[in-house]
């Protein structure tokens, strides 16, 4: 009997012990892969033409599974997740991009393999060639650019309807006592600077308060552009511009719109030479307070693509944006800046980008009507020498590149690797419109697909940025190759930690299904008591 009874015990103990195995999820080792088969030199390397359908099509050709001799097993195959390319892949645009294959951490053991002898596939997309042949055209006639040297010019230099209509390259310097370049509504040219220097500050002389160091002119009215005006920063170049204390360096009147390019240039724009100076009034780049007849001056459009751009304003006024102080008139223009590397210098009593002083609603407290737009990849440091705000704000503001902006970082709920995040501004009233108003063509600013970042190997893209609107932040990346993560709405107005949610059950989300564990065991552990108890249940009888 009492072998019955211990026999009946081991069941139920067998039992858990069984359960316990059968449920308890386990913990499967990755396969370590010793090395990678080389690919055929015709899938490592592949060369077309940009702007192909071989181009557009090249990235499903590429292989899904790569061969491999895989510790204790042997040759196998190893599944690809998908192929990254070491820069943005554009196949209209003819360039070198490296693709390198990604694989499921939890099902493949890399740390054999030396990165360098990780396969890659190589795509060399050739200049576009058109499949016909080229019809033979007249040579196009050489652009007239006229060279102006300052040191021998006799001031103002006039440019516009009337006077000097070319395209200019200007070069030397000059220290005078008048406007040195005016730039008359209606020009719609370009200006090359070439190693300029122009100060007509006289040093804070009252005398030449109202001179401008470049002033581009327009109908006076923010919303009717008519002077179009590119200046463009030659390679290798440095130039300053320095006005009186009522103008601003590089001014930009309403009406009027400049568009600031140069990679490998640099551009110092600066209103007077002493920023504490109090009567001091301009922006760096922007608006000017007032011209030699007393006329308050309203500042017009601003873009800047490229270039090292330094914009010092006066005390009253911002770095880019605003003059300020007293009855002048706020700052209505846009600002959009999406590329280069941006300082912006507001004065005392201006913000470092937006508008100026004074009750005209600047920057410095409230904003302006305009739209200020900064996007990757410029990367700006804007400061008030002030208590003012460092970025003023405007009717429409999206502030993305200053290290100083609020920490935003994005990541997916799976914690996906190498994920680009994006921005889509579509959806905010009045961006589109502005956009097309300052000619900036949905081809280089796509104001629904904004590269913000990649979240990388950490799974975490970090971005500083700042809005006064609700953006949308969102991946095209696929949840498990099908699935579109959800988009994200939000006011970035401090430090913000955002996540792309998959839209699936929790159970689902790769990572969790450790939290199920605990019901495993209270579902082994309870059946197993319940065998116990049957036991003990059964030696109680017998002994009675």
């Amino acid at each position: 009997m009492r072998r019955s009874t211990r026999s009946k015990i081991s069941v139920g103990v067998v039992f858990l012990l069984t359960m316990q195995f059968l449920f308890t999820p386990m913990a499967y080792a990755a396969n370590t892969v010793v090395q990678f088969d080389p690919l055929d030199s015709d899938a490592a390397t592949i060369t077309c033409n940009a702007d192909s359908q071989e181009a557009l099509d090249v990235e499903s050709t590429f292989p899904t599974e790569l061969a491999a001799d895989i510790d204790g097993a042997g040759p196998g195959l190893v599944d690809v997740l998908e192929w990254v390319s070491d820069i943005p892949y554009d196949p209209t645009a003819e360039g070198t991009y490296v693709f390198s294959p990604l694989f499921d951490d939890a099902v493949w053991d890399l740390s054999s393999i030396d990165p360098a002898q990780m396969p890659t596939i190589t795509v060399v997309l050739n200049s576009a060639v058109s499949a016909d042949p080229p019809e033979e055209v007249a040579p196009l006639a050489a652009v007239a650019v006229l060279v102006i040297d300052l040191t021998t010019a006799t001031l103002p230099i006039i440019l516009g309807p009337g006077h000097i209509e070319d395209d200019v390259r200007i070069t030397g310097s000059i220290t005078g006592n008048s406007t040195a370049i005016r730039v008359l509504e209606g020009y719609n040219k370009t200006i090359i600077l070439a190693g300029v220097t122009i100060d007509v500050s006289g040093d804070g002389a009252i005398a030449n308060d109202y001179f401008a160091a470049m002033t581009i002119e327009g109908s006076g009215n923010v919303a009717t552009v008519t002077n179009y005006v590119n200046v463009v920063l030659e390679d290798l170049t440095s130039n300053t511009l320095i006005s009186g204390r009522r103008r601003a360096g590089l001014e930009v009147n309403a009406g009027a719109q400049v568009n600031i390019s140069g990679p490998l240039g640099t551009l110092n724009a600066a209103c007077a030479k002493d920023q504490t100076d109090s009567s001091t009034y301009g922006a760096g780049i922007g608006a000017g307070y007032q011209s030699a007849f007393g006329v308050y001056l309203y500042g017009g459009n601003i873009v800047i693509e490229s270039g090292t751009i330094i914009a010092t304003a006066g005390y009253h006024g911002a770095g880019i944006g605003g003059s300020g102080y007293g009855g002048s008139p706020k700052y209505s223009g846009h600002v959009v800046i999406y590329g280069g590397n941006i300082t912006s210098n507001g004065g005392a009593h201006g913000s470092g980008i937006g508008g100026g002083c004074g009750n005209n609603l600047g920057g410095g407290a409230t904003g302006t009507t305009g739209m200020l737009l900064v996007l990757p990849p410029a990367q700006i440091t804007a400061s008030s020498a002030g208590s003012y705000a460092n970025v003023g704000a405007m009717s429409i503001s999206v502030y993305i590149g200053d290290p100083a902006a609020p920490l935003v970082q994005v990541s997916t709920e799976d914690n996906a690797k190498n994920v680009d995040i994006f921005m889509d501004l579509s959806n905010v009233s009045g961006v589109e419109l502005a956009l097309l108003q300052t000619l900036v063509p949905t081809s280089i600013v796509d104001p629904s697909r904004i590269l913000l970042g990649n979240t990388g190997s950490s799974g975490v893209a970090e971005i500083h940025m700042r809005t006064l609107t609700p953006v949308t932040f969102y991946t095209d990346a696929l949840f498990r190759n099908s699935e579109l993560y959800i988009p994200e709405q939000a006011i970035i107005g401090g430090n913000t930690f955002i996540i792309l949610k998959t839209g699936i059950t929790e159970p689902d989300i790769p990572g969790t299904s450790d939290n199920l564990v605990p019901i495993y065991l209270i579902a082994i552990f309870a059946l197993g008591a319940a065998g116990l108890i049957y036991a003990s249940t059964k030696v109680r009888r017998k002994r009675t």
